[in-house]
């Protein structure tokens, strides 16, 4: 949909390095932060929204957002020990770095703040649904 964003005006920026190469990934990552002067980030990786935050720590983006769209909670490790060992720290980072946090389920964001209680003004549901009959 990179296309029809850019129609809206929107600047679509991929980036130049794998999210494998973790410390590459995210100096990149706040690189771009750096010369986009954005005023919105909205992360759509779910816990690892958290390492899009981090990178955008301390710059000038007057709104941070997490879209929640699962509740499967991974982590981008096939190591099970990894996955146990960051998955809390991430959510922690993504509940106290974003402004918003909306799920696209009552169950999808109950489950991503893990029994913490809703907070009315930053934490939301927007429903998203698509037309199975095609499939």
């Amino acid at each position: 949909m990179d296309e029809k964003a850019r129609a809206l005006g929107a600047r679509v920026i991929h980036s130049p390095v794998p999210i494998a190469k973790k410390l590459e990934f995210v100096r990149a990552l706040r690189s771009s932060y750096g010369v986009g002067e954005y005023d919105v980030l909205h992360c759509h990786h779910d816990i690892v929204s958290a390492v899009y935050l981090l990178a955008a720590a301390g710059l000038p983006i007057q709104r941070r957002i997490v879209h929640v769209h699962n509740a499967d909670e991974g982590v981008l490790t096939p190591s099970r020990w990894k996955q146990r060992l960051y998955r809390e720290p991430m959510r922690h980072a993504c509940l106290s770095l974003a402004d918003r946090i909306v799920g696209i389920s009552n169950h999808t964001l109950d489950t991503f703040l893990a029994g913490r209680r809703r907070r009315k003004e930053r934490d939301r549901v927007h429903y998203y649904g698509i037309d199975t009959t095609e499939f």
